[in-house]
Parts: structure tokens; C-alpha cells; sequence
């Protein structure tokens, strides 16, 4: 499974966000406040129709905007499919799987994720923890020997 493109619309700081995921692997890089978490929350939420930073919905559209959007392609066994997430300020919610209204269970079928956050180091069992961190120690040094390929950000809504 490999997700090919990323499209968020009003979605918490991403007024208009645009990724393309090349083949390896993709760094996001910026800094702080400029979206990073929010472009990994909403994949998380694509695949769950749940975000792991709150309960509220509402809270995912931008404060200018009546809606949110995410829009994504995803490569599935030599398949691809689209899926589209549209939420209001009036809790309208439309879930569309190649252009197609989906039921919630269609719709959470198609991507599946796993959330790794800073809680997870920060267990009372201390040999889970040290662990943790001995996999991610290993996972960094490896990829710094392999070439990465950084995601295509475009984010008009930030330049100045």
C-alpha cells in the first residue's frame, strides 16, 4: 500500500496543501506551527475517520473556512483508488471512494495506518520504552545511508 498524493483543503492550518509522494521514502520538514503533525493526522484520520488530537471534528476547519477537505490517492495491490473527506460546520459529513458516496465501513477499508506519537516513549514500562527507542535509534541510522526523497510541499496560502 503506498499513498500517492495528499490534498488538504481548510484543514486546521493547511488552507490549500498539496503532496506528491515520490517512490523511497519522504521527509516533511519545516518548522514549528507550519502543518507537519496536521499532514500526518490527517492520513491517521483518512484511514480512522478519528483524529488522535481530539474528539470535536469541528476543530479540524480552518477558522475561515465553513469546511474542511482531504483528498488522497492510495496504491493498493496494482490498484489505485481515490478517497475524499468533506466535513462542515453544520456536521455534514460525505465520504466519496472513487468519486462514490461511501459507507464509513467502505471508506475505512481502504487505508490503514499506524500511530507511533512521543506517548508511546513516554510508558511507565521502561524496557517497552527503551526498546522503542533502540528501533528508533536504528530505523535513523539507516535511512541517513539511504537517499531520501523529500514530498513535494505546496502550501500557496504561506509564501509571502
Amino acid at each position: 500500500m503506498k499513498l500517492g498524493y495528499l490534498q488538504l483543503n481548510s484543514y486546521r492550518n493547511c488552507e490549500e496543501t498539496i503532496l506528491n509522494f515520490d517512490k523511497g521514502k519522504t521527509l516533511i520538514i519545516g518548522k514549528n506551527a507550519q502543518g507537519k503533525t496536521n499532514i500526518l493526522e490527517s492520513i491517521y484520520f483518512l484511514s480512522t475517520l478519528k483524529s488522535p488530537r481530539t474528539s470535536n471534528t469541528a476543530e479540524l476547519i480552518n477558522f475561515k473556512s465553513a469546511y474542511c477537505k482531504i483528498e488522497a490517492k492510495i496504491q493498493k495491490n496494482g490498484t489505485n483508488t481515490d478517497l475524499q473527506y468533506i466535513y462542515s460546520k453544520d456536521k455534514k459529513r460525505e465520504l466519496k471512494v472513487n468519486g462514490t458516496k461511501a459507507s464509513v465501513k467502505d471508506f475505512k477499508s481502504v487505508l490503514t495506518t499506524v500511530l507511533f506519537s512521543s506517548s508511546d516513549l513516554l510508558s511507565s514500562d521502561k524496557p517497552a520504552s527503551r526498546k522503542c527507542i533502540r528501533i528508533l535509534t536504528s530505523l535513523c541510522a539507516r535511512s541517513r545511508l539511504r537517499r531520501e526523497t523529500p514530498a513535494t510541499f505546496a502550501n500557496p496560502s504561506s509564501e509571502a
